[in-house]
């Protein structure tokens, strides 16, 4: 076997209710609470293998990122550009769909699989996750399409009437209410209605990714494993989010300040170098904190029973490369 991967044993694995080399395997009687400490607790046990598996992907998008728009650093430049109407540089689109449809994914696979214990190297970690790259986009495609459905009559009321609202518009913006499309406030009372369901099925088919990633689940099987996983844990998956992710976006951008001003001081030339170290650690913490989350929402619902023959994580062995 190489990279260096660990294959604990999956019967094992369920019999205990704890997935993998996470080395904090819940009792079943404390499998409904904790989740904020728990994460927290994987995390500071993983923190600089799983940091830097996600780093040696991250860093490098986050220094060509700030090189591209390195015209951010020159005060004259956005001066300019606001003057004449505009907003400043914008980043460049291929570079953010590379960003969220490869980088992002891999680095969160690669941490992922440190936290679990699947993989022990960083190097192994990076691989390993490459190649179950294509499992883990499609899962959170598969599942972002699924979780917007309710949206999708507020969005085609939206595009039908657009026009028109944007014909009754007078200086400034300004919309006489008599005058303004009723597909129009239609399509707003629906977006409002079609959030509770967005962020329901959003919450059901949270785990699709990580159990693509661990268990090598295609994005069908990872999506139906999740649905099956996750009632009665999703107010625990946003709980978790809204506990440790959240603040530690507040608390790391605070950190970050220093660094910016200093980006900042440093002009074009200098500042993009800074701007990539803050936002590459940023986005590394980050993803610890996060795949934490997934580790111990996995673990505590690891199926107790050995599933039927015929169920896709039944299949599941071991990666033989």
């Amino acid at each position: 076997m190489s990279d260096g991967e660990p294959q604990p044993s999956r019967q094992g694995a369920q019999a205990s209710g704890a997935a993998d080399g996470l080395s904090l395997p819940p009792p079943p009687a404390q499998r409904r609470g904790g989740i904020v400490r728990r994460s927290l607790a994987v995390a500071r046990e993983h923190w600089w293998t799983a940091g830097a598996a996600a780093a040696v992907l991250l860093m490098p998008m986050s220094f060509v990122s700030a090189f591209v728009d390195r015209a951010w650093f020159d005060s004259r430049f956005v001066a300019d550009a606001m003057l004449d109407g505009g907003s400043g540089p914008r980043g460049n689109p291929l570079l953010g769909f590379v960003e969220a449809v490869i980088v992002t994914p891999w680095s969160l696979a690669a941490a992922l699989l440190v936290v679990i214990g699947r993989v022990a190297a960083v190097e192994g970690a990076v691989a390993v996750a490459l190649r179950r790259l294509p499992q883990a986009v499609g899962a959170m495609f598969l599942a972002a399409v699924v979780a917007a459905l309710p949206l999708l009559p507020a969005a085609a009321l939206f595009v039908l009437n657009v026009d028109e609202a944007v014909a009754v518009m007078g200086p400034g913006g300004t919309v006489n209410p008599e005058e303004f499309p009723a597909g129009m406030v239609l399509a707003m009372l629906l977006l409002v209605l079609g959030l509770v369901p967005t962020v329901f099925l959003g919450l059901t088919l949270g785990l699709a990714v990580p159990l693509a990633v661990a268990d090598g689940l295609g994005p069908v099987a990872a999506c139906k494993a999740s649905w099956r996983r996750m009632p009665g844990q999703r107010l625990r998956l946003l709980g978790g989010m809204l506990a440790v992710v959240l603040p530690a976006l507040f608390v790391l951008s605070l950190l970050a300040l220093p660094l910016g001003l200093l980006a900042l001081s440093l002009g074009r030339e200098g500042g993009w170098v800074a701007a990539g170290v803050g936002d590459g650690m940023l986005m590394s913490a980050v993803t610890v904190l996060l795949v934490s989350i997934y580790a111990v929402l996995r673990a505590d619902t690891a199926p107790a029973e050995p599933l039927p023959p015929g169920d896709p994580e039944a299949r599941w062995e071991p990666d033989p490369s």
